[in-house]
C-alpha cells in the first residue's frame, strides 16, 4: 500500500522554494581520508529528513542532496547504501519503504531500482501535460538571478519523466529551440526589448548566451515584483499560445543540447543540479 501524501498542496512542482529550507530537519554524516603524508581531513554532508508532509519539489531536494552525499561520501556498496537511505526517512514513507524492499537483494543496481520506484511513488499525483503547460507559462521570480531561474527550469525538467502520464524519457521535456525560447520569454520585456536592440537573436544565441546578458541587467536594475508583472502581462496570452505550438517539437536533443557551449564556471553550476537527473533519469553509478 502506497503512502498517503497528507500535502493539501497542488501537484505541480514549482519554479521557487515552497518549503523552509531552515526548519528542515538533517542527518550529517562524515568520511575520514588520510593524505599521501597521512594527515586525516574529514568530509560533512548534510542529508535532509523526509517528512510525509514534503512537497514535490522539497522530495525532489531531498534525493539530491543524498545523491550528492553518496558521490562525496563514496557510499559505493550496496548494503551501505540500503542501511544509509532509511535513515532520512519518517513516518509513512519509512514503513512503505521499509515493506518495498523487504526482499531487496542488497546491491548497488537494486538499490537504484528501488529508489528511483520509490521517488515515483511519491510524486504520484502530478500530470506531466499539467507541468509542461507550467513551465511554458514561467516568468523569472524577482529574486532569481536569470542563471539562477536557468538552473531551476532544468531541475523541474529533469523531473519530468517521473510525473503521471509521461512519455518515455527520451521524448520529455522541451528541444533545445524551444528551451532557449522559453528563457528568453520568461525575463522582464524591458530586457528582452534591449536584448533585441543589440541585434541579438534568442533563436540562434546559446542558453549561456542568454544568461551572461540578462545576468548584467539583472545586477544593474533588479526587477520588482509589480514591475516584472506590468512589463510581462500583456503578452502573457500570446506567449502561452506560441510556446503550447512549440512545445510539440522535436524533444530528442533535450540530453545532448542541454548545456552546449557553457564555460567550466557554468558546467560546475549545473552539475550542482545533477542529482535530480541520476534519479530520475536512473543514471546513478554509486561512486
Amino acid at each position: 500500500m502506497a503512502p498517503r501524501n497528507t500535502n493539501p498542496k497542488p501537484k505541480l512542482i514549482p519554479i521557487e522554494l515552497d518549503y523552509d529550507k531552515d526548519s528542515i530537519e538533517t542527518v550529517t554524516h562524515s568520511r575520514r581520508v588520510a593524505d599521501a603524508a597521512g594527515v586525516q581531513e574529514s568530509t560533512y554532508k548534510k542529508v535532509p529528513i523526509l517528512e510525509t508532509t514534503a512537497t514535490p519539489l522539497q522530495i525532489l531536494d531531498f534525493f539530491e542532496a543524498f545523491e550528492s552525499a553518496r558521490r562525496v561520501l563514496q557510499w559505493t556498496t550496496g548494503p551501505k547504501l540500503f542501511a544509509v537511505f532509511p535513515t532520512h526517512l519518517h513516518g509513512t514513507f519509512l514503513r512503505y519503504w521499509n515493506r518495498q524492499v523487504r526482499d531487496a537483494e542488497e546491491t548497488v543496481d537494486d538499490f537504484d531500482e528501488q529508489t528511483t520506484a520509490f521517488c515515483h511513488t511519491l510524486l504520484r499525483g502530478g500530470d506531466y501535460d499539467e507541468q509542461m503547460d507550467y513551465m511554458r507559462t514561467l516568468r523569472k521570480p524577482p529574486q532569481l538571478t536569470p542563471s539562477e531561474f536557468s538552473q531551476r527550469f532544468d531541475a523541474l525538467e529533469d523531473a519530468l519523466p517521473y510525473l503521471p502520464n509521461a512519455p518515455d524519457p527520451d521524448d520529455c521535456g522541451f528541444s533545445e529551440v524551444d528551451r532557449r525560447h522559453l528563457f528568453y520569454n520568461a525575463m522582464p520585456m524591458a530586457w528582452r526589448d534591449k536584448y533585441d536592440d543589440a541585434g541579438m537573436r534568442h533563436r540562434h544565441d546559446t542558453i549561456e548566451d542568454m544568461e551572461l546578458y540578462f545576468d548584467k541587467h539583472h545586477e544593474r536594475d533588479p526587477p520588482s515584483d509589480s514591475k516584472q508583472h506590468r512589463h510581462n502581462s500583456a503578452n502573457d496570452d500570446s506567449t502561452a499560445n506560441r510556446n503550447q505550438r512549440n512545445g510539440n517539437g522535436n524533444r530528442n536533443s533535450r540530453n545532448n543540447n542541454r548545456g552546449r557551449g557553457r564555460g567550466n564556471n557554468n558546467n560546475n553550476n549545473r552539475n550542482n543540479h545533477s542529482g535530480r537527473g541520476s534519479i530520475v533519469n536512473n543514471n546513478s553509478n554509486g561512486n
